[in-house]
């Protein structure tokens, strides 16, 4: 999962300056989940977008849809992102809103 390679990412962000915290909810499993933000000592997201659909289409629509709706809602500086994953897509939603998006890659 993601949250391993941004973990420390994530600690530093927090110690310098605010950023908010985006699950998307598609590994709701406590192995692939929750056992994570407890082993590696991180606090819990801000919010959770739920984005599991019936079907992997609408899974990736609800990360798009959730994803555009926080961000009107919360008006973020910047979007950071990691990987190639389906929460990656959320980048159109900051692409469309004019958001500046940075894209890291292990």
């Amino acid at each position: 999962p993601e949250i391993i390679r941004l973990s420390e990412v994530i600690k530093k962000c927090d110690k310098y300056f605010e950023q908010i915290l985006v699950h998307t909810g598609q590994n709701y499993d406590y192995t692939l989940n929750q056992v994570f933000f407890e082993d590696l000592k991180l606090r819990q997201p801000d919010y959770y977008l739920d984005s599991v659909g019936a079907d992997l289409g609408e899974t990736i629509g609800n990360i798009i849809a959730k994803s555009y709706k926080l961000m009107v809602e919360q008006k973020p500086d910047a979007l950071l992102i990691l990987g190639d994953t389906n929460s990656c897509l959320s980048a159109i939603s900051a692409k469309r809103l004019k958001i500046p998006i940075f894209h890291m890659e292990a």
